[in-house]
C-alpha cells in the first residue's frame, strides 16, 4: 500500500490487568446412547477423558484379543495424531498390547489384549506439559506411540499390511460402558458431541432448497462449535420453535444457531415481533435485542455490527429480553425472523412463559442465567470514578500507577516499561516488582528503506481523574510521517491507544506493526 495525504486511525489496545475467568459448568450428557459421566484419575499424565469399555468372559477362555468401536465424536481436530492409552481399571496396569484401526473424529476402532475379563480405561487424549507453571499450564497432546508386540500383530491379523483386509473383524468385540471426564469443568456438554457426516447429509437432503437453517438454543446450551453442528441438532431437526421459561423482572437470554448450508450469509440480521399473551398483555419488541447485532460499546455509544456467516459455518445469535417486574404471568407469543440480505428470511415461532416469581437485579446473582450478558450494554463506566477494591491512578513525572501495577510511559507516547508487583499467581501484590516487556512498545512503519527514526515530542498528560489518566503526544519521521498517539490508562490497568499516521508525501509502505516484546515469564 501506499500512503500520501492518507491518515490512518487504528486501535491498540494493551491490557496490564489481571484476569478471572470464570468456568462454566458442565452437563453430564449422552454421547450417543451411553451416559457420559464424572471419574477420577492422574489427568497430568492421561488427559482429561475416557472410554470405560467392557470385556466379557470369552467362553472359550481366549483372551488373546478383543475390539471395540467407540463412537466418541470428537470437536477436536485430528484424533489420528493423538495417543491412545489403555489400562486395566482393575489393576491400573497398562495394557501393551494395542492396535489403531480406525480412528476418526466420529469413532475409534481399536484391537487390545486384555488380562482378565472386566472393565478397561481407554484414554484417548493423553498430553504432556511443556513447562512447570501450575497457573499458566503449556500442554500438547501426545502423539501415537507403539507398545505392540509385532508376533501378537500378526497372530491376531492385526499388522498395518492385515488391516485392510477385514480380518480383524472376526475379532470377540468388547463395549462400551461409559464416557468420563476428569473433571466436571472438562465434561463435553450436549453441544460439543458432533453430528456424523452421515447425519449432517441426511439433514440437508430433508432441507434440499435451504440456503440456511435455523435452531434455537436455551441459554444452558450455549452454542460451541463453529464448523460442527452437535448431534443434538440432528435429533431437534431445524427451524424448530423456540420454548422458554423466564421469570417476572428477569433480563432473559437465549440463541439462535444459524448454519450456513449451501452459501455464504450477508448480513444477518433478526427482526422482533411483540410477544403478546392470550390475556392481551405484551412484551414490546423494543424489549428484546440481539447482542450480535448492535449494541452500546466501551465509549457509551451506539454501534451497529454486520454478521457474516460462511458457508459450513455456525453462527450464534445471543438474544436478551428485558422483563419487567410488573410483566404479568402467562405465556407470551412471538417471532424471531433471522434475514440474511442475499437468502430468505425464517421466522422462529418463540413463545416464553413468565412465571409468578419475581427476581430481584435482573437475575443477575444468579449467574446460570447469563442476564449480565446485558452489562455488555451498560453505560455505567462512562465516568471516571473508581470501584473498589481498586485504587486511584496516580502519576509522578512519567510513571502512571494503578493498583499493583506502573506503566513508565516513553517518548513515543507507548510504555517504555510495565512494571507489575502481582506474583506468579496474580491473587496477590507482593512487595518486588518486575517488568512485563523487555524493551519499549513501538509501532513499526515497514518503508522498505532504512528503518523510520522518530522524532518525539515529550508526552503531555491532558487528563486526569481518580479513574483514569490521559496523553498525548506527536511523532515526526524524516521520510515525512506522522504519528499522532493519545493514551487512556484507567484504573483496571487497560490501556487504550489511538493512534493516527499520516503523510505529506507518497511513501511504499509494506507493513505497520505493533511490537509488544514481552518478558520472557510474563508469556506463558
Amino acid at each position: 500500500m501506499r500512503m500520501s495525504s492518507l491518515v490512518a486511525t487504528f486501535a491498540v489496545a494493551a491490557t496490564i490487568c489481571t484476569t478471572i475467568a470464570a468456568a462454566q459448568s458442565r452437563i453430564p450428557v449422552q454421547a450417543g446412547y451411553v451416559a457420559y459421566g464424572i471419574g477420577k484419575w492422574d489427568t497430568d499424565s492421561l488427559g482429561n477423558h475416557r472410554v470405560v469399555v467392557h470385556v466379557d468372559a470369552m467362553q472359550n477362555g481366549d483372551l488373546a484379543a478383543v475390539r471395540v468401536h467407540i463412537p466418541w465424536r470428537r470437536r477436536d481436530e485430528d484424533p489420528q495424531n493423538k495417543n491412545i492409552i489403555v489400562l486395566n481399571a482393575q489393576t491400573g496396569g497398562r495394557i501393551t498390547n494395542v492396535a489403531r484401526i480406525d480412528i476418526s473424529r466420529e469413532f475409534g476402532d481399536i484391537a487390545f489384549q486384555p488380562t482378565a475379563p472386566g472393565d478397561y480405561y481407554v484414554y484417548f487424549m493423553p498430553f504432556r506439559r511443556t513447562n512447570k507453571s501450575a497457573n499458566y499450564p503449556k500442554i500438547v497432546y501426545q502423539s501415537p506411540d507403539s507398545t505392540a508386540d509385532a508376533a501378537w500383530l500378526i497372530r491376531e491379523h492385526l499388522s498395518s499390511a492385515e488391516l485392510a483386509s477385514g480380518a480383524w473383524r472376526a475379532l470377540p468385540v468388547a463395549h462400551v460402558a461409559a464416557y468420563q471426564a476428569g473433571d466436571s469443568l472438562d465434561a463435553f456438554t450436549p453441544m460439543e458431541i458432533i453430528a456424523t457426516h452421515r447425519e449432517t447429509e441426511a439433514l440437508l437432503a430433508q432441507n434440499a432448497n435451504a440456503a440456511y437453517l435455523v435452531f434455537p438454543e436455551n441459554r444452558a446450551n450455549s452454542i460451541r462449535m463453529a464448523t460442527d453442528i452437535p448431534k443434538r441438532w440432528i435429533d431437534a431437526g431445524a427451524d424448530a420453535p423456540f420454548k422458554g421459561v423466564a421469570d417476572r423482572g428477569e433480563f432473559y437470554v437465549f440463541q439462535i444457531g444459524v448454519f450456513a448450508t449451501r452459501q455464504n450469509l450477508a448480513n444477518v440480521r433478526t427482526v422482533f415481533s411483540n410477544l403478546r399473551s392470550a390475556n392481551g398483555s405484551e412484551i414490546s419488541a423494543s424489549r428484546i435485542q440481539c447482542f450480535n447485532t448492535g449494541g452500546i460499546n466501551w465509549l457509551g455509544k451506539p454501534f451497529t455490527h454486520v454478521v457474516a456467516v460462511a458457508q459450513g459455518h455456525v453462527q450464534p445469535l445471543w438474544i436478551g429480553v428485558d422483563l419487567s417486574s410488573s410483566t404479568p404471568q402467562g405465556d407470551y407469543i412471538g417471532t424471531v425472523t433471522v434475514t440474511p440480505d442475499n437468502a430468505p428470511p425464517t421466522e422462529v415461532r418463540v413463545t416464553l412463559h413468565v412465571t409468578s416469581t419475581v427476581v430481584p437485579v435482573h437475575g443477575d446473582d444468579d449467574l446460570s442465567r447469563l442476564s449480565r450478558l446485558r452489562w455488555l450494554n451498560s453505560r455505567l463506566a462512562e465516568d471516571n470514578s473508581i470501584v473498589p477494591p481498586f485504587t486511584p491512578v496516580v502519576r509522578r513525572g512519567d510513571t502512571v500507577s494503578v493498583l499493583g501495577r506502573s506503566v513508565i510511559v516513553g517518548q513515543t507516547g507507548f510504555p517504555s516499561h510495565i512494571l507489575s508487583r502481582f506474583t506468579d499467581g496474580n491473587t496477590r501484590i507482593g512487595t518486588s516488582a518486575h517488568d512485563i516487556i523487555t524493551a519499549p512498545v513501538a509501532i513499526v512503519v515497514d518503508a522498505g528503506t532504512s528503518p523510520i527514526i522518530w522524532h518525539t515530542r515529550k508526552p503531555q498528560f491532558v487528563a486526569q481523574a481518580p479513574g483514569a489518566m490521559e496523553w498525548s503526544t506527536v511523532n515526526n519521521s524524516t521520510n515525512g510521517l506522522l504519528m499522532k498517539v493519545h493514551a487512556r490508562l484507567e484504573f483496571d490497568g487497560n490501556i487504550e491507544y489511538q493512534v493516527a499516521l499520516s503523510s505529506t508525501s507518497s511513501i511504499p509502505v509494506r507493513d505497520i506493526r505493533i511490537e509488544v516484546p514481552y518478558a520472557a515469564d510474563a508469556s506463558l
